[in-house]
């Protein structure tokens, strides 16, 4: 399992920070990403689908700023039910699973 921060004190200090999952998380199957965006907007980027079939990935927003967007959104033309990426609110999380085609909203919890 890869585990991810995003938007805590140790990332570059900007008014919104892109994050590609690639990077960080390659070869696990399963990802844990918290996103933080007290202090920014929060743009989280899933690997591609062609490369990910079965991948899950655990979203958690850990943050309770109602100010800051914070998005989970797909690589080029991928999708997440059809559409190009999910909001999360303050406090929420989302689980994905990629499929041969796209990835999937398993559950978004609050």
């Amino acid at each position: 399992i890869g585990v991810l921060l995003v938007g805590s004190e140790m990332c570059i200090r900007d008014s919104r920070q892109t994050v590609s999952s690639n990077a960080s998380t390659a070869g696990s199957d399963e990802d844990v990403v918290y996103l933080d965006a007290r202090r920014r907007k929060v743009i989280y980027t899933l690997p591609p689908v062609s490369k990910s079939l079965g991948r899950k990935v655990y979203v958690k927003r850990i943050d309770q700023d109602a100010n800051n967007i914070c998005r989970v959104v797909t690589n080029q033309d991928d999708k997440i039910d059809g559409t190009d990426g999910v909001v999360l609110t303050a406090g929420q999380a989302v689980i994905l699973i990629a499929s041969k085609d796209q990835w999937h909203v398993f559950a978004k919890l609050h």
